[in-house]
Order: structure tokens, then C-alpha cells, then sequence
């Protein structure tokens, strides 16, 4: 009596089986089939696909083997089945070595503490950053609505605002509002545009309650180019004035 080894036609694994039998099975998938098929797929393994069923298990069948896995290419690796209600569940980890976030587990202390460190810190940066926000807003809105003022009887701006809320003839920028851009069709002087520059800080002033002037930085985009406006350090209003460039 000898030993012949053959390849499974299942699942690809080697099978040894005595020469004696004219049937082998594969212990890895339980598939019973012809010796000589078997010795006939090992020598041009690969001229065969190998569909990896399911096969169950016949306890009273006559066991044929010894038998051993193969990963040589072209054959793929041997596929082992865990039978749970039927169903064939293939796990596979391309590296032995490789941590998957499954592995790891903070203990839950760590967890908690983590926690609560990133929900303190959400309250800290809204204690901080929300009341400067929110008396921007109010600052800017309450400049908004007195607008108008700022511009009465010396030219025409659009103060309306769209659907946005964004203003059409005029944009003010900064904390204090202390950045300001207005646009208008009408031509100005000089001493227009230094009006205009007193009169919004005299608003701005009144809505602070402080005298505080010299911060502010206006633009007013007129006809035929545009002013930039602002104080000096001693308070001193001026304004200069940038004609538009020619078109050829």
C-alpha cells in the first residue's frame, strides 16, 4: 500500500490518499471525487477553476486522507468554511500583523474623562468667542438702521438691504465696525466726502459710547474714481481722492 497525492477539485488543496481506493476526500471541504481526477488536477492544476462549495459533511461516509493546504499560484489560497446555518463565512486579514480599530479599546474611564475635556472646552470657546460676536451683530445693525443719516443731504446712497440682509449701497466690516465702503452715482467734493466721514462717527460714537474715531477707514467709490477717508492721530478728518483710469 502507498500514499498518492492529488489536488482537490473544490476547494484546491492537496489531498493524500491510499492508491488502493479508487475515491479520496478533501477534510477541508468534505468533497469526495475520483483519485485519479485528483491526480490529474495536480499535475496541470492550472487548467482548472476550483468554485469553492459548500459541501456538507457525511459522518458515515469512509474517511480517504490525509490531506494538506496549497497556496501555489495560479491555485488560490484554500478557503476554510465555518458552517453556521448553511452559510459560508470567509475571514481574511491581508497582513497577521495589522491592528484594526476592533482591537484596540480605551478603557471606558479614559473615555469618560476624554469626554468631558472636549465638552468643557466647546463651553470655553463659546463663552469666549459668543458675546464678541453677538455685539458686533448688534453694533451693526443698530449702524444699519441709521445709515440713512449718515448720507442726508449730501448724496445719494441706496441703503436698502435684500433678502440676505446685505446692504445694496454700502458695507461696514470689523469688530466696531470701523471698516466702511459705500458706493453712489452722484459726483462729491472733498468736503463731502469728509461730511460723510464725520457724520458716521458721530453715530458710531453715539452707539459705543465713546469717543473713539481715529480707527475708522472709509471708502467712497463716486463718480469718476473714489475717496478713502480717516483720521489722522489728532483727530483731524481727511480724504483723498483716486480718479479712475481712462478706457482706451
Amino acid at each position: 500500500m502507498a500514499t498518492v497525492q492529488g489536488m482537490c477539485k473544490n476547494c484546491g488543496s492537496l489531498v493524500v490518499f491510499n492508491d488502493k481506493e479508487d475515491k479520496c476526500e478533501c477534510i477541508f471541504c468534505n468533497c469526495v471525487f475520483d483519485g485519479e481526477e485528483a491526480k490529474a488536477i495536480l499535475e496541470n492544476p492550472q487548467n482548472y477553476t476550483f468554485p469553492n462549495e459548500v459541501i456538507p459533511e457525511n459522518k458515515e461516509a469512509k474517511k480517504h486522507y490525509y490531506a494538506t493546504p496549497v497556496f501555489t499560484d495560479p491555485i488560490p489560497a484554500a478557503v476554510k468554511h465555518d458552517k453556521v446555518k448553511n452559510q459560508t463565512e470567509v475571514t481574511k486579514r491581508n497582513n497577521e500583523y495589522e491592528i484594526s480599530p476592533d482591537d484596540v479599546k480605551a478603557p471606558k474611564k479614559i473615555v469618560t474623562i476624554i469626554s468631558c475635556v472636549s465638552a468643557v472646552l466647546c463651553v470655553i470657546v463659546l463663552a469666549t468667542s459668543l458675546p464678541p460676536f453677538l455685539s458686533r451683530r448688534k453694533l451693526e445693525n443698530a449702524m444699519k438702521n441709521r445709515m440713512p443719516a449718515v448720507f442726508d443731504g449730501i448724496v445719494q446712497v441706496d441703503c436698502s438691504v435684500d433678502e440676505d440682509g446685505m446692504s445694496n449701497g454700502f458695507v461696514l466690516s470689523g469688530t466696531h465696525c470701523q471698516n466702511v465702503s459705500v458706493v453712489t452715482k452722484d459726483k462729491l467734493s472733498e468736503e463731502d466726502a469728509i461730511s460723510i466721514l464725520n457724520n458716521y462717527a458721530s453715530v458710531r460714537s453715539e452707539e459705543l459710547g465713546n469717543d473713539k474715531k481715529n480707527d475708522i477707514s472709509m471708502k467712497i467709490y463716486c463718480d469718476g474714481g473714489y475717496y478713502v477717508a480717516s483720521y489722522s492721530n489728532n483727530n483731524g478728518a481727511q480724504a483723498s481722492f483716486t480718479e479712475n483710469e481712462a478706457e482706451d
